[in-house]
């Protein structure tokens, strides 16, 4: 595209000049008339000469016309190149911008799903829980009232019995009552321990549940996290958007250095590799913070790589992205 510009500029510019400049019929013109004037005057060594310094003048104004319309070129190149570099960097930032925003939605997005999740789980088990209170609660109603209405069928019977003989039966009578109190003391502790049992063991499979489940929901938010940020730097460096993709790559390293998955940067390091070569110009305050950081992570496991890291650093300028206003705010 830009080969096709500069090509018609030259056309349009320098072609016309040189073929509107560059007349040979009035070099003819001056001769003619000089030699019909001076045709009795003058030899044939004088016309050659004349038309040699007439031939001289032509050819210095037509090189002066060529020299001007070199300038005007040249003006028009460096205005067409800064012209698109300045739209190229416009274009890197809008891009920058657009990712971080997509970012930031999905994983707003994400932890809303997960903190439903965990939710609807604690429902669920506090319900389970209620369900099983009320049901034991039932149980041990159930149980006290059946006992109630055996042991007034107990009193009817023993009313009948001490008519007799009062003393006795009484006595009979007390030691029965004491031994079902016990009884129904000891029963309802059995009852009671029972229940804080199965109470225990059910929080204890609540809590087992709930950090198996976290650590799943963790697990495969960090594995969407991870997708998206390989995503974004596979979908820039294909656009043709290298800083972007190497700063995206940067950041996917780190990641997984996070999750203590250090073997991944035997891939990922390829992919900053290719994007580092393809850049001439490394931001301080995006990107190279980044990558010092990789360097210190890895110079010891991966020393060969990042040592070819480091040589592809060494010929690039170092610049900052964000320049500061007069009242310290960033723009």
């Amino acid at each position: 595209m830009k080969m096709k510009i500069v090509c018609r500029l030259f056309i349009i510019i320098i072609l016309p000049i040189i073929f509107g400049s560059n007349k040979p019929d009035s070099i003819e013109r001056v001769m003619v008339k000089d030699k019909a004037v001076d045709s009795n005057f003058m030899s044939e060594s004088k016309a050659y000469k004349l038309l040699y310094e007439n031939q001289v003048k032509s050819n210095d104004a037509v090189l002066k016309t060529i020299f001007y319309a070199l300038g005007g070129l040249g003006t028009a190149i460096l205005l067409v190149f800064g012209s698109n570099w300045w739209f190229n960097d416009k274009k890197v930032k809008d891009i920058i911008n657009e990712n971080q925003t997509k970012i930031e939605n999905i994983k707003k997005n994400i932890l809303a799903e997960l903190q439903e999740k965990i939710n609807n789980i604690s429902l669920e088990k506090i319900s389970e829980i209620n369900k099983l209170q009320v049901k034991l609660k039932d149980e041990i109603t159930a149980y006290i009232s059946e006992f109630g209405l055996k042991y007034n069928e107990f009193i009817e019977k023993t009313r009948d019995e001490i008519k007799d003989d009062k003393n006795t039966l009484q006595n009979s009578y007390q030691d029965l009552l004491k031994s079902y109190n016990d009884n129904l003391n000891q029963q309802i502790i059995t009852i009671k321990e029972s229940f804080d049992e199965k109470t225990k063991l059910l929080t204890n499979q609540i809590e087992e549940n709930y950090k198996k489940s976290t650590e799943k929901f963790t697990n495969e938010y960090n594995n969407i996290k991870r997708e998206i940020l390989l995503h974004n730097a596979d979908i820039a460096y294909l656009a043709g958007s290298n800083y972007v993709a190497f700063k995206s790559y940067l950041d996917l390293a780190l990641f997984d250095s996070e999750l203590n998955q250090h073997w991944r940067f035997k891939y990922t390091s390829d992919d900053i590799l290719k994007c580092l070569k393809k850049i001439d110009n490394i931001y301080s305050d995006y990107g190279l913070i980044e990558l010092n950081s990789l360097i210190e992570i890895y110079k010891e496991k991966y020393s060969e790589r990042i040592a070819e890291i480091e040589e592809n650093l060494k010929n690039k300028n170092i610049k900052k992205l964000m320049k500061e206003r007069t009242d310290g705010n960033t723009l």
